[in-house]
């Protein structure tokens, strides 16, 4: 069976800036651009990131703060991935994995496509347990 364009996420170029495509597909997902920094504040990992780069900006690591969101930015890659607090995890893994237009896909093909924007502690063995389980 051949599936149609429409039964898959989009993961072609449109044609912007990195960050302008990180925005743009938080802006999709529901409630998390809105809350990310929220849900960093209080997230344990990431609030002692934060406070340790708003103390001393050059202490963060591959740490950094880009538009007040916590970022891990690789200095050997170009792309920076934004830090998900755990209370926001399980949503992403639903939206990736579970959607309808995600394509319940593997584990492997989901820790792509979440790993192109997002990362947290543990996020492999954390996304192939959650698809284990599906």
């Amino acid at each position: 069976m051949v599936a149609d364009a429409l039964s898959r996420m989009f993961d072609g170029d449109c044609g912007e800036t990195l960050e302008g495509k990180c925005a743009s597909l938080m802006q999709s997902l529901p409630l998390v651009y809105s809350s990310l920094d929220e849900h960093q504040k209080t997230d344990p990992f990431c609030k002692g990131l934060l406070e340790r780069i708003q103390e001393n900006p050059g202490d963060g690591g591959s740490f950094q703060l880009r538009h007040n969101l916590l970022c891990y930015c690789p200095k050997k890659e170009k792309r920076c991935r934004w830090v998900v607090p755990a209370s926001l995890r399980p949503m992403l893994l639903h939206y990736f994995h579970d959607a309808v237009l995600s394509g319940h896909l593997g584990a492997r093909k989901t820790l792509c496509r979440i790993a192109i924007n997002f990362c947290w502690p543990q996020k492999r063995a954390e996304i192939f347990k959650y698809v284990r389980k599906c």
